[in-house]
């Protein structure tokens, strides 16, 4: 199974982008990403790449405020990565950074998967949670719970 893991690149989020992806190679996925220069546009490398992929991954960080809404929102690429791969028709696992109000609504009837990267013990309930919903849906073995 190919994951596309759909996440910032800007430097500052770079370690926790490693570390999610870090866990998912250690355990054998496949992944992918649109940051690889290939002269394509962004939506089109992205919904390509989506296309070759079975399952995203989103790693939704704090991206800025809306200070008119009181929102702290994720980076828009992230949230139309997501929208691509639901189109698409692609299930995906949301990870969500503490503090993120707003998803572009794709939390509506999903679990998140809430991190906050300097806070050790959350981040390893939120890489337990991470890893029981890659059971769950089928992308590494192990007891499925019901």
């Amino acid at each position: 199974m190919k994951v596309f893991v759909s996440k910032s690149f800007n430097h500052k989020d770079r370690d926790i982008n490693l570390y999610f992806e870090q866990i998912m190679k250690s355990v054998g996925i496949e992944i992918a990403t649109a940051e690889d220069y290939t002269g394509e546009t962004i939506p089109d490398r992205v919904e390509r790449i989506l296309h070759s992929c079975d399952f995203l991954v989103g790693i939704y960080v704090i991206r800025y405020e809306d200070s008119s809404n009181k929102k702290i929102v994720t980076s828009q690429w992230l949230m139309r990565e997501t929208f691509t791969a639901h189109g698409q028709g692609k299930e995906f696992i949301a990870l969500v950074e503490e503090g993120v109000t707003d998803i572009g609504g794709m939390d509506i009837d999903k679990e998140l998967i809430y991190f906050k990267r300097d806070d050790i013990i959350m981040l390893q309930e939120a890489t337990i949670k991470f890893l029981q919903a890659l059971t769950w849906h089928g992308i590494i073995r192990g007891k499925r719970n019901v």
